[in-house]
């Protein structure tokens, strides 16, 4: 049979458990809605798009999505890892890592370096 220190006890355990599983959800990742993704194709890419050269290939960013030019017009794809840009999408989020600040917008990862932006992921 428990004593009364002993059930204080075993009550506050509960309690501190059922709070932590009633937390709420984490926020939705930074960016726009799911839409068309890689591999969807534009006719000519919209206004404020920025030209970002990387490995020796032409990108064309725009609101945290990046495209490559083709014959028929533009294709989005995957971001290129290192690629820099000189300014982050207006509603990148700024995350916390135990080294570093780091951004976050439209599944895509930034950190801060001098004179811009730098894709260090995806997730």
């Amino acid at each position: 049979m428990m004593n009364r220190r002993q059930a204080l006890i075993f009550l506050s355990v509960c309690m501190a458990e059922s709070s932590l599983a009633q937390a709420p959800p984490p926020p939705p990742p930074a960016g726009p809605p799911p839409g068309p993704g890689v591999g969807h194709r534009l006719k000519r890419m919209p206004t404020g798009a920025r030209r970002i050269a990387h490995d020796g290939a032409r990108y064309f960013f725009h609101d945290g999505r990046f495209y490559r030019e083709i014959d028929s017009g533009f294709e989005a794809v995957a971001p290129p890892i290192g690629a820099r840009v000189p300014s982050l999408p207006r509603d990148a989020r700024r995350i916390y890592d135990s080294r570093e600040n780091l951004y976050q917008y439209a599944g895509i990862t930034y950190r801060k370096v001098s004179g811009g932006y730098e894709i260090v992921g995806t997730y």
